[in-house]
Parts: structure tokens; C-alpha cells; sequence
């Protein structure tokens, strides 16, 4: 059988097994035999069908038709003194296998339990197909809502399956007891998974792997979709590097060894794209997702479960970029889809319908949420043991009450949520302390006593996501997490808590600029596999708290015994720590980095504040916008009017008007209103100077293009008028820097890079690419840098810009010396300013390059450069600039296809030992990036503050220059200082 007809794997990686009999030796009903010839002809049709490649929905109802006539056969072929022959049973399996294909699970289900329960007393004769079926029943009554009934059924039929005898793989056996066993492990591992076994799923799933990999060799199909499938385990555990491996492995040899029709390397594609948007590339996910639902639209159609998985699941990329609009309208399609083929109850339906719900909340439609999550409540039913869908379900369905008006029916439904929780095995932590909150959040609204409360299970939830780390909160939902952040900061807003707000801003902050710095810890663990190990320890260290934190937790609330629980948390704090300190011991370079990452207190962010100096957090979370003002003379928090969808849309509104030219004016002094209001504009009205803490999408925005809120009659001012205004990427305490004297400064410029092509000759038009050319990932796409015109104009700005450090101490690098490699010489490393007058490639713009980079010149040869500086090549370098000039088009770019800035090449070169960077926000003339440059720089070597030399230039842009268009927002507003 070739790899593109092999064994047709669901959706679910469920593989269908094509030998109903999968005959025993000594099987008194082998058709083998003489008396049973005509049911081994209506087999071999069967199977023969079952072989092909085509498996739309006519081929399918073809293969029903098959079995049904074997059913048929065999049930008027009696043996045993009258009974029907087995085959009666194993055909209905097989049939009810490909019902479920079609959607048709509640014909599936019935013909299931009749088939399991006929086949019984044979099962020692047909035991892959026994067990087949027990693995899809126990599917389908997971997706009916019964979970907990189904993990004890099918662990049942596990453990008799195993009791039959042992899995022996033969060439005879491939298709029927190995993937039987197989089947039955996955089974367990979905189950489990569903309902909070998250340990146990992982087992079974590595389990189910193994089974495949030994029956039928890495390259089968059906091994390619268990590791897809382990990948998926691996990345809900949160293990996200074990997972991006895992996936690649997948896609490698589906590319290598099936046809594109096959469904299992749609899936692959699709698997890896889930992963990557765990891990702070959804840019180059979505590119995943969408050629797998393309291959999927072409080999399956429409309209089908496979489709709609692949629509469910682009929906949620979407959702994680953030991009609701565009995600809404997938999970109502996939929602219609699964509802027809699964049946109302089915949980990728009501998942789906869910999702959908979410986006109503966090869009600031909480009266349209709470109808979709009464509708999903009533479909789910309430004896539903389906923990996954009521984590993703109850939080925002509680918060749509509160914001409607319905507190006591909020408060129903969080005792409700934490009851169900307590019913696991494992409770989960982290979703215990959020039923919590939303206990005490609900009551808060009438039990003003309440709050402090809501204060103590905010700071909690804060506690247990701090432990597991920014980069870890990668491998969750980011959805939940976002969730679970804004939950606090509106809480914190509600009991005006400073400490509360800024906890959680710290952490929201972190978790958005935390690629950079997951893509540099990979590269280490790669480069030394004891670290890796090490992290892995402290990884695992974490997870054992958290289950112990979650038994704590529940024994609490269930009035039992504490000691025993408190105990094993005290020991998995231990091995916490101890599991640190080894790191800090044995690998001090990673530590003094993770140590980096952590974030101070107010009173020490206050402390580090000059006089006539604020810091301005503006956080877009999940559903609404909150602010931290901070002064030496303490701090403000409040959540913004308009929420985070009315923020998000001024913030677009005038980033578009300016990029494009338009009037600024409407959306400037209207998003100026939301953020200055009266006690904001009060606690400024003596400061100079403005340090910008923006979250999400608004650090895409430069705040000088605001105005600055005058009273009636007075003349406007822009925001850059008024105040000295840097930007940060977190609330670190800015590191001082020892005094230097800047007329000594060493200078490094990079100019008019050489080209990878002539760009003056035509190129050829761009093929159509294949996924295997897709998957390709030695390099960027040289045809399209080729494209890039001359940049010949730099040189002229470096060495204006030059002309202010002495000759000996400026090294300017152009054409094939400003290359990559040139990033090593001591006259880089050392300098204290360098200026990059190249390209800046956004996140995904090009093939082969997932991240910011800026472009160089064209690599040589040898040497393994490829003449792209990426953000994570970035964050390698050892830098003492203080002073880095990105005169490149779009240099704060972020990593997630425009949002959040900072979290690109800007904080790559923090991470590097960069001082302060000077970026831009969209395309810049090289007249005006020149003047700017030159001029901020002058201000700079003149009184030394960066902040004030940046406004002065912009001043003297706007009013002194005399370049055409200059006091455009569009000409003036992209500058961008970033000092950390």
C-alpha cells in the first residue's frame, strides 16, 4: 500500500483500522476459511475501498455501503448453534467509524454501543476492532459531554485489551492490534485532557507515539499524525521547545514521505502553526494555517470535520494576534459546521461558539456575550464533566453578567465554575484562583467589604503566574492569560491599588516582549545541552508546585485535612528552589538574564524618578484599557473610558491618518481625551518629562502625535510641545550609566549595505511555491531581497551624522563591509553610538524570516551569514552603544505583525547591552531620517539628555528646517525614542 493510500487518520489522529477481523490464530470465524467465502469477498471489497486515496464524502458513503453489505451477510451466516457470525459486530465498527467522519455521531454512537456489546464474548478473536471501537465511543461520549464516564470506559477496555494478550508487530499485524493499542492510548490522552488529567494525557499520548513509531516505522502516516499529536500534548504541558520539535519532526516527513492530499500533512502544517503561536511567532502560524486549510479546501472541501478544524483553528491564531475581527466570523462557520456534523452538543462546536462569545466580551459587546454564553451554557447542559470547555467558558461569561448588570446570576455561575473544578482529580491552580476571583469580583459589585477580597485572589493569580515566567505564559492560552491579567487590573482599578495594577502590567508587559528573549534562551539550550536540562528541571520544579499548589487549594475548599497537601507543596517549593539555584550556579550567564527580567516595586520605580519626571503606563489587556501614573509623589490608576476596543480603534484610526497624510487632528485630540483626563492632566501640569510604558498595539503609536488636553481657547499643543517624551518596554528602573565624556564618543555607521541582486534588471515573477519550498528554512528569500532598491542616499546621512566624532574614533561600513559578520570587530562592540542606515524587514514580510531584522549587505560567501540581522541574532550580541540609531523603515516593528513594538529589534538590542535606541514606526524619507539623526545627536553631545535632545530635533524639524512637508505628522511623527 503506498503512503498517500495508507490508513485514513481523523481529525482527531484517530487511525482507522482496515482489517475488521485482524484474525487470531485458531479464529474459529476466519473468513479464510472455505464455509465463509462470501463474506471474505464483501471484506476484500471493503477494505479495498477503505485503501483508496479519495476519502470525500461520496467515497465515504461508497465504504458504508461496503460494510453495511458485509453486516448484512454475516448476520445470516450463523454459527455457534445459531448465532450470528462476529463480523456482524466488527463491520458495524467499521461502518460506525465512518459515520463519524461524516458527522453523523449519534448513528455512530448507537451503532458503537450495539457493535462494542455484540463483539464482547469475541474479543479474544477480534481484538483490534473491539478495541477500535471502544477508542471512538469513548471519543464520542467525551463530545457529548461525558468525560468522566468516558476516561473509566475506556480505561477499562485498555486494560482488557492488554489483558487478551501481548501486541506482537508483524507485517500481518500493522493494521490491526498495534493500531488498536495505539488508538485506545490516544483515546486516553484526549480524555484526559479534557478532563484535567494533564499528566496522565501526556503519558498516554507518548505512549500511543511509541506504538505507532515500532508497529509501522517513523515515516507511516499514521505515525507522522501521533507526532503531531504529541506535539499538541507538549505544547497544552506547556513545553513548548519539546513541542516546536516535535511539530517540525511531523512536517518534515510528511513533506518528505506523503502526497499533499493526504490528510495527515495538512494536519502537520496545521499542528506546527498551533505551536508557533505558543511561542511568540502567530505571523509566521497564520502563514501555517492558512496553506493547510488551502491543501484541505482542495483534497477534502468545504464541507466537512477536517475543514472545519482547520477553520477553528485559524480562528484562533487569529485571536491570539488579536485580530478579532477577522477571527469572529471563522468560529461562527466552524461552529455551523461542527453543529451539522456532530450534533449540538459537540464540544469543537460549542468551543467554537465560545470563542465567538469571547470576542463579543473583549469587543465591548458584553449584552451579545452573555446571549451566546447562555446558549452555550444550555447546550453544554449542567451535568457536562467537559472541564476544558467551562475553563474556557466561565470567566468571560461571569465578567458579561457583572458588565450587564447581573451580579447574583454572575456569582452563580463562578460558585458554579469552582465547584466543577473540585470535582477533578488535579484541580488546576491557576483556574482555581481565578474562580475565586470572579467569587469575589462578583460580589464585590453589591459588598464593598468584598473588595479586598477580590485585592488578596488577584494578587494570588498574579503570585502563581510570576513563578511560571513570561516566556512560560507563552506556552498557555494567551487568551486566558490575557484574561486572567485584566481580571486583576480591573480589580486593581475598582480598589484603586497601585501595588495590584502594576504587578499586573509587569507581567502583561512581560509576556509581550518575551520573544526575543525565548528565541535567545533556545539558542543557548541548544548550544549546551545542560542548561536545556537544567531549565527543564526548574520547568518541571514549577509544574510540581503548581499541582501541589492546586490540592492545597482544594483541600481548603472542600474542608479537608490540609497537612498532608501542605506538606508535598512545601517539598515541591524545594525542589523549586533548588532547581534555581543549580541555574544560578552552574550557568550564571542565563541567570543574570532571567534575573533581568524581573521588575522592581513602585516605591523603587518612584525613587528612580528625577524631579519634573512622571511614568505613564497605558495597558490595552484583554477587555478593557487601564493606566498607572507614577511620580515621586506616588501614583494614579484607572481604567480608561472606552474600554480596550473604543482605545484600540482611535489608536488605528490616527496611526492611519498619519501614515497616509491625513488630518490627525479628530483621532488625536479624541484618544488625548481618554488618556489625559483631569486627574491625569493635574498630577502632569509641573512635569517636563514623560516616560510612555505602552502595551499591546498602542506601542505601535507614537505619543508625540498626541495633543496635550488645553483648557478652552488656549493654544493646542502637540504632546512633544509639552513634555520630553521617551518610551519604555517595561518598568525596569533605568540602569545609569557611568559618566562619559561625549566629546569622546566612538561612532560606528552601517551604509548603503551591497545588494543581493541588481535591482535595476527585472526580476522574474515570484513562482507559485510549494509547501516543501515553503518549509525550506535555510534562509531568507534572496529573490525578494534582490528586489530592495539602493539605499546609495545613507552614506551621505552617516557621514553628516559622523562629521560630530573625531576621525579617529567614527568607522563607517559600506557595501560589503557593512555585513554581518562586521558585528564581531571591537570598533562595534565597543562603540557608544552606531547607526544602522539599512532596510528593516517586518515580521513575516519576507519568506524564511519570521522576526524584525534589518537587511546588510549581501553575504560573500561562507561564513553561515545569510546578510539578515534578526531580532534574535540581535539579542546575541554584545554591545556597549549607548546610542543605537535604527534609520530603517519600520526598526520598531514588533514580532507579532505590527503589535506590540517593543518587542522586536528595540528590545533586542536592550537585551544586547544596548543604552538607548532611536527608532522609527513606519517609512521615513532619508532627508528627514538624516536631519533627525544629525540633530538629535547634536543636542545630545551638547547637555546629554536623550529624551529633550529628541524633542528639540523634532522641534527644529517641524519649525527651523526648512525640508518640504516637514511639519507633517506623517514626516515628523514616526521618531521614536526608546530608553530602557
Amino acid at each position: 500500500m503506498g503512503a498517500s493510500a495508507g490508513r485514513y487518520v481523523t481529525a482527531l489522529a484517530l487511525a482507522s483500522i482496515t482489517v475488521p477481523a485482524a484474525a487470531q490464530p485458531g479464529n474459529p470465524y476466519d473468513t479464510e476459511r472455505p464455509e465463509f467465502a462470501e463474506l471474505a469477498e464483501l471484506e476484500d471489497r471493503a477494505v479495498g475501498l477503505m485503501s483508496r486515496p479519495q476519502k470525500d464524502a461520496e467515497a465515504r458513503t461508497e465504504i458504508i455501503v461496503a460494510w453495511r453489505a458485509l453486516q448484512d451477510a454475516a448476520s445470516t451466516t450463523l454459527v455457534d448453534g445459531g448465532v450470528p457470525h462476529p463480523l456482524t459486530h466488527a463491520a458495524g465498527i467499521s461502518a460506525a467509524s465512518q459515520l463519524y467522519t461524516l458527522g453523523e455521531n449519534a448513528e455512530a454512537r448507537a451503532e458503537l454501543e450495539t457493535a462494542i456489546e455484540g463483539l464482547r464474548p469475541y474479543r479474544a478473536y477480534y481484538p483490534a476492532k473491539w478495541a477500535e471501537g471502544l477508542a471512538l465511543l469513548g471519543v464520542l461520549m467525551t463530545q457529548d459531554g461525558d468525560a468522566d464516564a468516558a476516561w473509566e470506559f475506556v480505561r477499562e477496555g485498555y486494560e482488557q485489551y492488554l489483558a487478551i494478550g501481548p501486541v506482537e508487530i508483524t507485517p500481518d499485524s500493522l493494521n490491526g492490534p498495534a493500531m488498536a493499542k495505539s488508538n485506545l492510548e490516544f483515546a486516553l490522552a484526549e480524555i484526559a485532557s479534557r478532563t484535567g488529567r494533564a499528566a496522565e494525557s501526556l503519558v498516554y499520548q507518548k505512549a500511543s507515539l511509541d506504538t505507532r513509531e515500532d508497529a509501522l516505522g517513523p515515516d507511516d502516516p499514521d505515525t507522522i499524525a501521533s507526532y503531531y499529536s504529541y506535539a499538541g500534548s507538549l505544547r497544552r504541558a506547556g513545553r513548548m521547545d519539546e513541542a516546536e520539535k516535535m511539530a517540525r519532526t511531523a512536517v518534515e516527513r510528511a513533506v518528505a514521505h506523503i502526497e499533499p492530499s493526504h490528510p495527515t500533512y495538512a494536519r502537520s502544517l496545521e499542528m506546527l502553526g498551533i505551536v508557533l503561536s505558543r511561542s511568540g511567532r502567530p505571523v509566521e502560524a497564520t502563514d501555517y494555517l492558512i496553506r493547510a486549510l488551502e491543501l484541505k479546501r482542495v483534497h477534502e472541501g468545504p464541507d466537512n470535520l477536517i475543514f472545519a478544524y482547520g477553520i477553528h483553528n485559524l480562528g484562533t491564531i487569529l485571536l491570539q494576534r488579536e485580530n478579532y475581527a477577522a477571527a469572529a466570523p471563522l468560529f461562527v462557520e466552524a461552529e455551523a459546521l461542527f453543529r451539522e456534523k456532530q450534533g449540538e452538543g459537540s464540544p469543537y462546536a460549542v468551543g467554537s461558539l465560545a470563542y465567538a462569545a469571547q470576542i463579543d466580551f473583549v469587543e465591548g459587546r458584553p449584552e451579545e456575550a452573555v446571549g451566546r454564553f447562555e446558549a452555550l451554557e444550555a447546550r453544554l447542559g449542567e451535568e457536562s464533566t467537559d472541564i476544558d470547555l467551562r475553563r474556557r467558558i466561565a470567566p468571560e461569561y461571569v465578567r458579561a453578567l457583572i458588565a450587564t448588570g447581573a451580579p447574583d446570576r454572575a456569582l452563580a455561575v463562578a460558585t458554579s465554575f469552582r465547584a466543577r473544578l473540585l470535582e477533578s482529580d488535579q484541580p488546576d491552580a491557576l483556574f482555581l484562583r481565578i474562580a475565586n476571583t470572579l467569587i469575589a469580583r462578583s460580589r464585590a459589585v453589591n459588598d464593598a467589604d468584598a473588595t479586598d477580597e477580590a485585592v488578596a485572589q488577584a494578587n494570588a493569580i498574579l503570585e502563581l503566574l510570576s513563578r511560571r515566567g513570561a516566556a512560560r505564559m507563552y506556552g498557555s492560552s494567551s487568551a486566558e492569560i490575557r484574561g486572567a491579567l485584566d481580571l486583576a487590573m480591573e480589580i486593581a482599578a475598582i480598589a484603586d491599588d497601585a501595588d495590584l495594577m502594576l504587578s499586573a502590567m509587569q507581567l502583561l508587559g512581560g509576556s509581550e516582549i518575551s520573544a526575543a528573549t525565548l528565541r535567545r534562551d533556545a539558542r543557548r539550550q541548544e548550544a549546551d545541552p545542560r542548561l536545556a536540562d537544567a531549565i527543564r528541571a526548574l520547568q518541571d520544579a514549577n509544574d510540581a508546585v503548581e499541582r501541589a499548589d492546586g490540592a492545597v487549594l482544594a483541600a481548603l475548599l472542600k474542608g479537608r485535612q490540609t497537612e498532608e497537601a501542605r506538606a508535598a507543596h512545601a517539598e515541591a517549593m524545594a525542589r523549586h528552589e533548588a532547581a534555581r539555584s543549580h541555574l544560578a550556579a552552574e550557568f550564571p550567564a542565563w541567570s543574570s538574564t532571567d534575573a533581568d527580567r524581573r521588575n522592581p516595586g513602585l516605591d523603587d520605580l518612584r525613587a528612580s524618578l528625577a524631579e519634573g519626571e512622571a511614568i505613564l503606563a497605558v495597558m490595552p489587556a484583554y477587555a478593557g484599557t487601564y493606566q498607572l501614573l507614577v511620580d515621586r509623589d506616588g501614583a494614579l490608576v484607572s481604567a480608561t473610558a472606552g474600554g480596550r476596543a473604543g482605545i484600540l480603534s482611535l489608536a488605528r484610526d490616527l496611526r492611519g491618518d498619519a501614515v497616509t497624510g491625513n488630518g490627525v487632528d479628530r483621532a488625536a485630540q479624541a484618544l488625548s481625551r481618554a488618556i489625559f483626563t483631569r486627574n491625569v492632566r493635574d498630577r502632569l501640569s509641573d512635569k517636563s518629562s514623560l516616560r510612555i510604558i505602552a502595551g499591546g498595539a498602542l506601542a505601535s503609536l507614537p505619543f508625540s502625535l498626541l495633543d496635550w488636553p488645553e483648557e478652552r481657547g488656549a493654544t493646542q499643543q502637540k504632546l512633544v510641545d509639552r513634555f520630553a517624551i521617551s518610551n519604555r518596554s517595561g518598568f525596569q528602573a533605568v540602569r545609569p550609566a557611568e559618566p562619559k565624556d561625549r566629546r569622546l564618543a566612538r561612532f560606528v555607521g552601517f551604509a548603503d549595505p551591497a545588494p543581493f541582486g541588481d535591482a535595476t534588471t527585472p526580476q522574474p515573477a515570484e513562482p507559485t511555491r510549494g509547501i516543501s519550498s515553503y518549509f525550506d528554512r535555510d534562509g531568507p528569500d534572496t529573490s525578494v531581497l534582490a528586489r530592495l532598491p539602493r539605499l546609495e542616499a545613507t552614506l551621505a546621512e552617516v557621514r553628516d551624522v559622523a562629521r560630530f566624532f573625531a576621525p579617529a574614533s567614527s568607522t563607517i561600513l559600506v557595501g560589503a563591509e557593512a555585513r554581518e559578520e562586521a558585528l564581531a570587530q571591537a570598533s562595534v562592540r565597543e562603540a557608544d553610538v552606531i547607526l544602522f542606515a539599512t532596510h528593516g524587514l517586518v515580521a513575516g514580510e519576507i519568506e524564511g524570516v519570521a522576526e524584525p531584522a534589518l537587511v546588510l549587505a549581501a553575504p560573500a560567501g561562507g561564513g553561515g551569514e545569510d546578510g539578515v540581522l534578526t531580532a534574535s541574532e540581535v539579542a546575541e550580541l554584545d554591545l556597549a552603544a549607548e546610542w543605537v540609531i535604527l534609520s530603517a523603515c519600520d526598526s520598531a516593528a514588533g514580532m507579532r505583525g505590527g503589535q506590540p513594538a517593543f518587542s522586536g529589534l528595540a528590545q533586542a538590542f536592550r537585551s544586547a547591552g544596548a543604552g538607548a535606541l532611536l527608532v522609527t514606526h513606519w517609512q521615513v524619507r532619508d532627508d528627514v531620517a538624516a536631519f533627525v539623526s544629525r540633530e538629535t545627536l547634536r543636542n545630545w553631545r551638547e547637555h546629554g539628555d536623550k529624551a529633550r535632545a529628541l524633542r528639540e530635533a523634532l522641534i527644529a524639524l517641524r519649525t527651523d528646517s526648512g525640508l518640504p512637508g516637514a511639519d507633517e505628522p506623517s514626516v515628523w511623527g514616526p521618531f521614536a525614542l526608546i530608553e530602557d
